[in-house]
């Protein structure tokens, strides 16, 4: 996609907030092996649930962004193409 300097700063936020997201999951698995090693079994359990979750969100955000660009791209070529070939 194209950047400006604005742009680029919503990019990286953006970048630093998916990056985080598994960091955030492997906070959640310590939490719930702490949690465990306590006997409590239902906040082991529900630890566990948010670090999927974040790392599920970390998937689809990725994925949709990747199917974005691509398409992005095919509409590009696509368009060159049709631009050279009347």
């Amino acid at each position: 996609f194209p950047s400006h300097d604005k742009g680029r700063n919503i990019e990286e936020e953006r970048n630093l907030a998916i990056r985080s997201l598994p960091l955030q999951a492997q906070a959640y698995v310590a939490q719930a092996k702490i949690a465990s090693a306590q006997g409590d079994e239902q906040i082991a359990q529900n630890a566990m649930i948010q670090a999927q979750d974040k790392l599920n969100t970390a998937f689809k955000l990725q994925n949709d962004y990747e199917e974005r660009l691509y398409n992005w791209n095919k509409d590009r070529r696509d368009a060159v193409f049709s631009y050279a070939n009347p």
